[in-house]
């Protein structure tokens, strides 16, 4: 493992090299994209795209599996590597997709395009023939991969957290291989690879033709993301943030396991109770108690993840990944915020709102708090939010099929980088106060439970007795009458009745 490691790490170190300059040639691409029209031949337009997400893609991914490597902490490991994973599945949704959107893809229309020109010239040998071939080879090696890729629900949970937050937390434990995700991103890079030189060889054959694309000079905004690094470097000096980020994402993750150990405890005695007695036994405090458990987790990971993604934006590896951490805060904060508050004006269906009707009418101060949170979280909120994270997460366009990757890099360049970081930084300080009116309303509502049980109980006792009575009957066969008086027995020791 530490021989893949180091080579992964090596790897790592030539390709951040490289960085800016695969950025800045994005950029170009990204102009010469602009300039396309009509009179631009299909194949060349198609390569263009092809040659901008495979780009895009592996300036992504390294920057996710440096942030990896570039930490101790199990948490942010095991984030960059739900990244990882996520990234490549988008990607690969980019270029070849998945299902009846396949056809519409980079990769199917550039297959079609080489099929045609093969065509044109009958049994005639061509270059199209072989590069066909070509085309055919690498296609079966994505295939390949294909098979062997995350599951589509994994990427769901990692981009917009999941109303199950279990789920999400499941996913987070078992993404704990660092070999296995850097074997795993060396197979991808390939397939990109292999697929980029055919590219660059399709080009080379319609210059043959008298074909080229146009010229394209993007422009590299290098003020603007040596604006960034200027920003990072005062955060990181100042000595305050980052040991509060550090310290966040620590709590975070401790709660997160303490919490999701307790809703799995709450969830066990419910199956535990439906699949043992046949009696029906309504517990309503378990629902409320689900619901909280469940805001618990989703502030838990908000603070670990957001925190995560401002460590690493404060030690990015090069000038470029700045923006791409900058995209990563914007998900992480609007898919929070869609989940707790929404982004309608009627919130009515939000975690927020549950919460709040869960606090005791007598609780006044709570519903005071509560209040005041929820003002704070649709403060949090920015028009276009939920198009710019939409934007953010899905690299093709489903329902033009082209590549978002050129409205991506243009939208990054237009981040209000420090507007985006103080909104970052408010909301990891609003988790710590979220989970602390959490824990005052567990303890409020854990003692409403504790009454409300010693009347549940007097009500349960009751209906026990007259089974029991039941049983006593001359008429009761034996097998049964033991049998419901055991239950009757497992109940009472469960619910502590004679308590």
């Amino acid at each position: 493992m530490d021989a893949n490691k180091e080579s992964i790490e090596k790897l790592i170190q030539i390709a951040a090299a490289k960085s800016q300059e695969l950025y800045a040639s994005i950029l170009d691409d990204v102009s010469t994209s602009d300039l396309c029209d009509s009179n631009t031949p299909v194949l060349l337009r198609d390569v263009l795209e092809l040659r901008m997400g495979i780009k895009f893609i592996l300036v992504d991914l390294q920057t996710t599996l440096r942030a990896c490597f570039s930490t101790e902490k199990a948490y942010e490991k095991r984030y960059h590597l739900k990244n990882l994973y996520a990234g490549m599945l988008e990607g690969y949704k980019l270029l070849y997709g998945f299902g009846k959107m396949r056809k519409h893809t980079i990769w199917a229309r550039i297959g079609k395009d080489l099929l045609a020109e093969t065509q044109k010239n009958g049994n005639k040998p061509n270059a199209f023939e072989a590069l066909n071939a070509q085309y055919n080879r690498i296609t079966q090696q994505l295939l390949t991969f294909e098979s062997n890729l995350a599951d589509n629900d994994d990427r769901n949970l990692t981009y917009h957290y999941d109303d199950d937050l279990l789920l999400v937390y499941r996913l987070t434990l078992k993404t704990d291989s660092e070999e296995k995700a850097s074997l795993k991103y060396i197979d991808y890079m390939g397939v990109l690879g292999a697929m980029q030189d055919l590219g660059n060889q399709i080009e080379d054959v319609e210059a043959l033709a008298g074909k080229a694309l146009p010229i394209g000079e993007g422009h590299f905004d290098e003020i603007a993301l040596v604006f960034a690094q200027k920003v990072a470097g005062y955060f990181g000096k100042h000595q305050q943030l980052p040991t509060v980020l550090s310290e966040a994402v620590d709590e975070g993750a401790k709660r997160l396991d303490s919490f999701a150990e307790y809703k799995k405890g709450v969830v066990n005695i419910e199956e535990y109770i439906s699949k043992t007695y046949s009696a029906t036994i309504e517990i309503p405090e378990f629902g409320v108690m689900k619901d909280l458990l469940d805001v618990q987790m989703l502030v838990s990971f908000m603070m670990a993840d957001m925190a995560t993604i401002l460590r690493s934006y404060i030690g990015a590896g090069s000038i470029v990944e700045y923006p791409l951490f900058i995209r990563r805060l914007t998900i992480s904060r609007v898919s929070s915020l869609a989940h707790l508050i929404g982004y309608k004006k009627d919130d009515s269906d939000s975690m927020w709102s549950s919460i709040m009707a869960a606090i005791p009418p007598e609780s006044q101060s709570l519903h005071d708090e509560a209040v005041v949170i929820k003002q704070k979280m649709k403060g949090m909120r920015k028009p276009g939010d939920s198009d710019t994270r939409a934007l953010y997460v899905h690299l093709i366009d489903n329902h033009k099929y082209h590549s978002n990757i050129p409205t991506i890099v243009k939208n990054l360049a237009g981040i209000t980088i420090l507007s985006e970081i103080r909104a970052s930084q408010e909301m990891v300080l609003l988790c710590g106060r979220i989970s602390r009116f959490l824990v005052r309303l567990m303890g409020v509502l854990s003692e409403s439970a504790r009454k409300a049980r010693i009347e549940s109980n007097k009500r349960l006792k009751h209906q026990l007795d007259i089974i029991r009575t039941l049983t006593s009957h001359p008429n009761c066969p034996p097998v049964f009458r033991d049998s419901m008086r055991q239950q009757m027995d497992e109940l009472e020791r469960l619910f502590k009745i004679n308590d």
